[in-house]
C-alpha cells in the first residue's frame, strides 16, 4: 500500500474519530500525527517530486516517438569527382565528356527516424525512476519519523503534567478544607496558631508548584501547535490513548527502501543487458539540394532516401559483465545495513517493553500505596483537629498521599507511552 492510499485511509478514520471529539474540544494523539504529517515542509516535497517524475517519464516515452530535424548545409571543397576516360582508339569525332559536379555544394533535408526495438532500454528506465521516485519519498517518511516521537512525548508529557495538576488541586482543596476547620479549633484552643500557619504556607507552595506545572502545560501545547500547524492551549484537553496490544512487526519506511534499493540493482541488470541487445529502427530524409543524388550532375534537384538500420554491440570489453558484478555486490551491502537495521530496532523494541513491563509491575502496587496513602492522611487529618497531632504530621501525610496519587496516574500514563512509542518504533503508527 502506498503512501497516498494510507493517507487516504487515515483522512477517512481521522474524520470519523475527530466529528465525535471536536464537539467535546478534545484533542486526540492520531489526530496530531496526522495534522503534523500535512503540516511537516519536507512531506510536501512528495507532490514535487512526483511532477518531476512524471516529466521524466514523459521523457523517456518521447524516445518512442518518431525525431524529425531539419538540416541545412553548405560546403566548399577542393576538388570534387573527376571522370579521367582514355579516349584512345577511338574514332576522331567521338566526343565523350562527363558533368563535373560543383566544388560548392548545398543541401536542404528533412529527416525522419523512428525506433522500433530498443532491447527493452526505455521500458527498463521507466520503471527505474518510478523506483528512485519511491526511494525520494521514502526518505521524506524517515524524517517525519523523529517527529512522530518527538510529537508522543509531548503528548504525553503534557497528560502526565495534566494529571499531576489533577492531584496537586485535589491537595490544595483538601488542604483548603483543614484550613477552614483548623480556625474553628484554633478559636477553641485545640490547636496552636502554628499549626494553621503551616497550612498558610503549605497552600502557598501548593499554588505555586500548581504555577509552574501550568506554565509547562501551556509551552507543551506551545510545542504541539507548531508541529501540527494548529493553535493549542490549556482549554483544549487531550484525549488519553487507548490501550493497545504489541504485535512485532517491522514496517519502518527503512525497510522498505532497502527493498527497493535491491530492486534498483536488479532493474539496472535489466538496464545493462538491453544496452547490449540490438536495436532497430527506420529512417526517411527527403532533400533538395545541388548536387542531389546524382553527384556528378551540376544542377538542384529533390530527391529522398528511405531505409531501416539495425545497432548491435557485440562486444564491449567485458564492461557489462564488470557493472553487474559491482550491482552484485551493492545488494549484499544493502543486506547488510537491512541486517543491522532490524537488528537495531529488535534492541529498541526489546527495551521499550521492558519498560512497559516494569512500569505494569508498579501498577500493581500502586492501588495498594495509595489506598493506603489515603487512609493514613484521613487519621492524620482527624487527629490535627483533635489536637493530637501537629501540621507537620498532616502536611507530610498530605504530600505522602498525592505524590502516590501521581505516582499511579504517571505509570499508567508510561504504559501508555512506551506503547504508542513501540508501534511508532517499529513502524506501525
Amino acid at each position: 500500500m502506498n503512501r497516498i492510499h494510507k493517507k487516504l485511509i487515515s483522512f477517512i478514520f481521522f474524520i470519523l474519530i475527530n466529528t465525535v471529539l471536536f464537539s467535546q474540544n478534545l484533542i486526540s494523539l492520531d489526530s496530531c500525527i496526522f495534522y503534523a504529517e500535512n503540516h511537516f515542509p519536507i512531506l510536501k516535497n512528495d507532490v514535487l517530486n512526483n511532477k518531476i517524475s512524471d516529466l521524466q517519464i514523459k521523457n523517456l516515452s518521447a524516445n518512442f516517438l518518431p525525431e524529425v530535424y531539419f538540416e541545412a548545409k553548405a560546403s566548399y571543397q577542393s576538388q570534387t569527382i573527376d571522370l579521367d576516360i582514355n579516349t584512345e582508339g577511338m574514332p576522331a569525332n567521338f566526343n565523350l565528356e562527363f558533368p563535373v559536379p560543383p566544388l560548392d555544394q548545398y543541401a536542404m533535408t528533412l529527416n525522419i527516424s523512428q525506433t522500433i526495438y530498443d532491447g527493452g532500454l526505455i521500458k527498463y528506465s521507466k520503471i527505474a525512476e518510478s523506483r528512485k521516485l519511491k526511494l525520494k519519498n521514502l526518505n521524506n517518511d524517515i524524517s517525519f519519523y523523529k517527529i512522530k516521537k518527538q510529537l508522543n512525548n509531548i503528548y504525553f508529557g503534557i497528560l502526565i503534567l495534566q494529571k499531576t495538576e489533577e492531584q496537586i488541586n485535589g491537595s490544595l482543596s483538601e488542604l483548603q478544607e483543614k484550613y477552614t476547620a483548623l480556625k474553628s479549633a484554633l478559636k477553641n484552643g485545640v490547636i496552636s496558631p502554628e499549626n494553621l500557619d503551616l497550612l498558610s504556607v503549605n497552600i502557598l507552595k501548593t499554588k505555586q508548584k500548581l504555577s509552574e506545572i501550568q506554565e509547562n502545560i501551556n509551552n507543551g501545547y506551545i510545542a504541539l501547535s507548531i508541529l501540527t500547524g494548529k493553535s493549542y492551549t490549556s482549554e483544549n484537553k487531550l484525549k488519553v490513548p487507548i490501550n493497545i496490544e504489541l504485535i512485532y512487526e517491522i514496517n519502518r519506511p527503512e525497510t522498505e527502501i532497502f527493498n527497493i534499493q535491491n530492486e534498483l540493482s536488479d532493474i539496472n541488470i535489466k538496464l545493462i543487458n538491453s544496452k547490449k541487445m540490438p536495436k532497430l529502427g527506420v529512417f526517411a530524409a527527403g532533400g533538395y539540394g545541388n548536387p542531389g543524388l546524382t553527384l556528378i550532375k551540376d544542377e538542384w534537384s529533390p530527391y529522398f532516401i528511405i531505409g531501416a538500420k539495425l545497432r548491435w554491440n557485440v562486444w564491449d570489453r567485458n564492461q557489462s559483465s564488470k557493472e553487474k558484478q559491482i550491482l552484485n555486490i551493492k545488494k549484499n551491502a544493502v543486506n547488510n545495513q537491512k541486517d543491522a537495521f532490524n537488528q537495531s530496532v529488535d534492541i529498541q523494541a526489546k527495551q521499550i517493553v521492558s519498560e512497559i513491563k516494569k512500569y505494569e509491575k508498579l501498577l500493581k502496587y500502586d492501588n495498594e500505596i495509595t489506598a493506603l496513602q489515603d487512609k493514613i492522611c484521613k487519621t492524620t487529618g482527624y487527629k490535627l483537629q483533635n489536637g493530637t497531632a501537629n501540621s507537620v504530621d498532616y502536611i507530610s501525610a498530605l504530600n505522602a498521599k498525592e505524590q502516590a496519587n501521581i505516582q499511579y496516574e504517571i505509570h499508567k500514563l508510561k504504559v501508555l507511552k512506551y506503547k504508542y512509542e513501540y508501534f511508532i518504533v517499529t513502524g506501525n503508527k
